[in-house]
């Protein structure tokens, strides 16, 4: 799909209306949306599953927390 999306972008504008090259781009849209909420549903499992190794597992929780720690601080966010 990438390397499609590239393709198209290659192209002179005028074809960039073309009813086919609007559904691609909608449907690339759509997967897109997709796969932030899959992610946004995966995060919030871990975030549940955290606070259950944090009850079971206090030493554990501090590694697995640090460690995040570590990759929320390298992301810049």
């Amino acid at each position: 799909m990438d390397v499609l999306d590239e393709l198209i972008r290659k192209q002179p504008a005028g074809s960039l209306d073309a009813r086919p090259v609007r559904e691609f781009a909608e449907l690339r849209n759509d997967i897109e949306m997709i796969k932030a909420r899959q992610a946004a549903k995966r995060a919030e499992q871990m975030i549940t599953d955290l606070a259950a190794v944090k009850r079971r597992d206090p030493d554990e929780y501090q590694r697995l927390a640090a460690e995040l720690r570590k990759v929320l601080e390298d992301s810049g966010d």
